[in-house]
């Protein structure tokens, strides 16, 4: 077979060369270089015999792992689109994405072994360029998700510069931490492969909890890894509390998808005292555009996001002056970015603009955040101009969350608003207006929005309020919209709350007290309400576990966020 990307020449090279040296180290399981490169080319001939053509969109659910990165790259170098679903996301979100996209299949694998699910009623499928490498979905400002388009040259160019960048090579243990929906999941794993260098494949329930991921560190040492700054935080929680040893081995963190807070670095430094770490700094639609090596002694109240990644010219626009300004919205000139939107040619023209120098292959793509420039030419993020936040590393757009509760029973308008310093990670909070003579039942409301949205997206508190208040030209004023948890302290259940509960609802009580640190809770106390959040949820799923013997989906912490409920769904599941 004739496959022509850096990826694939380097695959095969590897494989040839060190046949017998680890690529992908599993749970359990491990491919060396031959054996992926062997099993990279089953899948390739399985899809090609089962009728998948070069750019055929395909939506895909393979288990993270091993499985999952074989069939990533054999996708990724015979020029099959893939839009992977995640599993622990509502159904109804994941067939509004396939709604969206209109794949002409689902590829799934039973035993090893590839299957595909043609969907006849999808239609064609969506065309798309040649060179596009895969499609992925970030949030939407109209309350649909929208699809980037990402150019296969982007992540190759971007990945060869950052596998140079860290120094990984054949030594060296990337930990792939990223889920497979993102393009941070191609980023690292074409790094890798790149590399030559053996990738880290945890399972998806080891990714989504904080604790397990620090234990499989102790177990594989890996010596570089990619950390959204709000999981390294509960990482290094984590590892405190445990009083873990420091790693030594890792020689590089690399933090993206948010803001860097400066206090972050000192847990770093002392968790990885031997690690060189960076800043990264870019849109999906760029993969990534600048980087920041922070110096080790760095003392300042704001990190940079620092200076261009090679290829990528970084501008500065203002409305004030068509020069390039001291403080703007950030674009980015390059020949590497996505191709677009999928089905929205409006707002790609809006976003991708042709280079003024009319060199062929670049463009501009105006990022929507505003940045400033220092002395040393390097950059500082500022903010944004729209309602983007992001919440670990999710990007997510307050318009799409407020339509999907604004849809609730009972509620006529609503809004949404972003706390980005609450002690337990950045946070969402839902403001809910009811119709006209009818109540709102807050249990109802986070029930129908959790059945909806990703676990990010959705709002850790629910507030009521009889008008949402107003600014004078009429929309919302989120400024003043109370903190739902701006109230004084919790005081310990009473002894008569304690009694009340039955041995379900005490035991569950006792493990929501071990994972949050939070004081007695009653059965009418609300997980995200006692300082829950979604990074935290794997925990209580794994509490659970542990002492009943019940193993229930992520999705439930989210959709009985109640106590009572919670240990009322546990015992049905005993039962």
């Amino acid at each position: 077979m004739t496959l022509d990307t850096k990826v694939w020449d380097a695959l095969e090279r590897h494989s040839r060369d060190s046949p017998s040296r680890v690529a992908v180290l599993g749970e359990g399981a491990h491919l060396t270089y031959r054996e992926l490169a062997d099993r990279v080319r089953i899948y390739i001939r399985s899809m090609r015999s089962r009728g998948v053509s070069r750019r055929d969109l395909i939506a895909v659910t393979i288990e993270e792992g091993p499985d999952a990165i074989a069939a990533l790259l054999a996708g990724f170098v015979s020029g099959i689109v893939f839009v992977w679903m995640d599993t622990a996301q509502p159904e109804p979100r994941r067939q509004l994405l396939l709604d969206d996209c209109r794949p002409r299949g689902m590829l799934t694998t039973s035993g090893g072994d590839l299957r595909i699910d043609w969907f006849d009623s999808m239609g064609a499928g969506t065309p798309l360029p040649d060179d596009t490498a895969c499609l992925v979905y970030t949030s939407g400002s109209t309350g649909i998700p929208k699809g980037i388009v990402q150019f296969r040259d982007n992540l190759e160019q971007f990945c060869a510069w950052f596998a140079d960048e860290v120094r990984l090579g054949a030594s060296s243990r990337m930990l792939q931490l990223a889920n497979m929906t993102y393009d941070a999941a191609y980023a690292e794993i074409l790094t890798g492969i790149l590399a030559g260098a053996s990738l880290i494949a945890p399972d998806a329930n080891v990714k989504r909890d904080v604790a397990s991921v620090s234990d499989l560190m102790d177990r594989t040492d890996p010596t570089h890894m990619i950390l959204v700054p709000s999981v390294c935080r509960y990482l290094l929680q984590v590892r405190a509390g445990r009083r873990s040893s420091p790693r030594r081995a890792v020689e590089v963190v690399g933090l993206f998808g948010e803001t860097l807070p400066p206090d972050l670095l000192g847990g770093v430094r002392k968790h990885f005292p031997d690690a060189r770490v960076y800043n990264l700094y870019g849109p999906t639609e760029a993969t990534l555009a600048t980087f920041y090596r922070v110096p080790h002694d760095f003392a300042d109240h704001v990190v940079p996001i620092g200076w261009p990644i090679p290829g990528r010219e970084v501008m500065l626009h203002s409305d004030s002056a068509e020069a390039d300004a001291d403080t703007g919205e950030i674009w980015i000139r390059s020949r590497y970015l996505a191709h677009g939107y999928v089905n929205r040619d409006q707002e790609t023209r809006e976003r991708f603009l042709p280079d003024p120098s009319g060199v062929p292959g670049v463009r501009i793509y105006r990022t929507g955040d505003i940045g400033r420039r220092l002395a040393d030419q390097s950059l500082v993020f500022v903010g944004r101009l729209d309602d983007e936040v992001k919440i670990r590393g999710v990007r997510i757009q307050l318009g799409e969350v407020e339509a999907t509760v604004r849809s609730a029973p009972g509620v006529t308008h609503a809004s949404v608003r972003f706390f980005p310093e609450h002690e337990g990670g950045p946070r969402l909070a839902a403001y809910l207006q009811p119709l006209p003579a009818s109540k709102v039942d807050v249990r109802t409301a986070h029930r129908y929005v959790a059945d909806r949205l990703p676990p990010a997206m959705v709002p850790s508190a629910y507030v009521v309020l009889d008008e949402l208040p107003l600014t004078s030209t009429g929309k919302v004023d989120r400024s003043k919209l109370p903190n739902p948890w701006d109230v004084p302290d919790r005081q310990p259940g009473s002894e008569a709350d304690a009694k009340g509960l039955d041995p379900t609802a005490l035991e569950l009580g006792r493990i929501w007290r071990d994972v949050i640190g939070c004081p007695d809770v009653t059965v009418d106390d609300d997980f995200f309400a006692v300082g829950g959040t979604s990074l935290l949820a794997p925990q209580v799923i794994a509490g659970v576990q542990a002492s009943f013997g019940v193993r229930l989906p992520l999705q439930a912490v989210f959709q009985q966020s109640r106590l009572g409920d919670f240990a009322e769904l546990i015992e049905s599941n005993r039962s």
